[in-house]
């Protein structure tokens, strides 16, 4: 997988953190770290990470790819994006008519999720949760890592029973997601 096939899915798991906040807003230098942090949240308890973006190491943290691509400008926001969230100088922000039941490309199991990250990090800044990444014991799939993240190598280090067997299913499943919705015919 090269790309966020579900990008609406990406901006809910924003506007959730930015729901649950009780700010409505989140530091936009936290949320690429919180949205990876919940996808692996969801890898630990269901098996699999929200969606089918990847995954990757920048500046020696672990980030969700498409969330950090739209914050610093590699990627333009796209309008499931706008539709829900606006960049805000310092932080990513939820519109002003964006309530819970709007964010309807998540799950109960996937809100659990999100909501445990929220409340683990909760008060914490970037520069915390970056530390907390950066230590060796915190997060082994980051070990001598750059560039990307194996969804494997996150299933393999929080524990999952035939990582390499999950994974594949994992992305045989996106795969049949894309051919159902039009987008691939063939490999």
């Amino acid at each position: 997988m090269a790309f966020d096939t579900n990008p609406a899915c990406t901006a809910h798991v924003v506007a959730h953190l930015a729901l649950v906040s009780g700010r409505r807003a989140v530091a936009r230098d936290l949320v690429p770290m919180l949205v990876y942090l919940a996808d692996r949240e969801s890898i630990t308890h269901h098996g699999h990470p929200i969606g089918d973006a990847l995954h990757r190491v920048e500046e020696g943290v672990a980030v969700q790819a498409t969330c950090h691509d739209v914050l610093t400008g590699r990627a333009p926001t796209y309008p499931e994006w706008d539709a829900v969230l606006r960049n805000d100088g310092p932080d990513v922000a939820l519109l002003d008519h964006v309530v819970d039941a709007d964010l309807d490309h998540l799950s109960v199991a996937t809100a659990w999720c999100i909501d445990r990250v929220s409340e683990r990090f909760a008060g914490r800044t970037a520069a915390d949760v970056r530390e907390w990444m950066t230590d060796p014991g915190s997060l082994p799939e980051l070990a001598d890592r750059t560039g990307g993240i194996p969804l494997v190598e996150i299933m393999r280090a929080v524990g999952l029973h035939e990582p390499e067997e999950q994974a594949r299913h994992h992305e045989s499943m996106v795969d049949v997601g894309l051919v159902l919705d039009g987008r691939r015919w063939s490999d």
